[in-house]
């Protein structure tokens, strides 16, 4: 800013500057996938299966420029990678299995979520975890969902069901505000919900 006589105050203002950052170009490849299987019957009621994801090939970015100007040369290849500074990873793979059992008012549903390993790329979290002898890399994870519904009489649906059944915790990720991928893991641990819906 430009001030009048050197004065700094809201009247003083003779001019100022505002400064444009643009983003990068991105370039990215991937494969989403969708796989479902009736397999028939099984113990008197219906069993089907599937999975669906994705695949994360390639994630290049080009630094972002400041008035026109480049902060950095070259790409970056983000694939694979986890971005403390934004607490965004980018996973090779994110998916989910399921199977469901269906046997007239019956239905049990198992379903399982994945999602792969990054590893850390930027400085600070990298330094702390040389300074602590920490890992640089966040684990996979995983974690498995179970309900159990059934119809009852007078339009009523009672349902069960128990999310992270195995208590599953996060994985840790140094460096980051709640020491874990929010975006990834589950920090709530095994939750046991019940309901019950009446239709009118």
């Amino acid at each position: 800013m430009n001030f009048d006589q050197g004065v700094c105050s809201k009247a003083s203002i003779l001019s100022y500057r505002t400064q444009y950052i643009n983003g990068g170009p991105v370039k990215t490849s991937g494969v989403d996938f969708q796989v479902n299987w009736n397999v028939g019957e099984v113990l008197g009621g219906d069993l089907s299966t599937g999975a669906d994801g994705t695949y994360l090939l390639t994630y290049d970015e080009t630094p972002y420029s400041i008035e026109g100007i480049p902060t950095a040369t070259g790409v970056i290849h983000r694939a694979g990678t986890y971005r403390a500074s934004i607490f965004t990873g980018y996973n090779r793979i994110r998916g989910n299995l399921f199977m469901n059992w269906a046997s007239g008012p019956h239905n049990l549903r198992w379903q399982t979520r994945y999602v792969s390993k990054v590893r850390q790329i930027e400085a600070t979290p990298i330094a702390i975890a040389a300074y602590v002898s920490g890992p640089t890399v966040i684990p996979e994870y995983w974690q498995h969902d179970i309900t159990y519904k059934v119809d009852l009489p007078w339009d009523t649906t009672a349902t069960v069901s128990v999310m992270n059944l195995f208590d599953e915790e996060p994985p840790f990720a140094i460096g980051v505000q709640y020491n874990y991928d929010y975006g990834s893991g589950n920090p709530l641990g095994r939750v046991v919900t019940l309901g019950v819906k009446k239709r009118f």
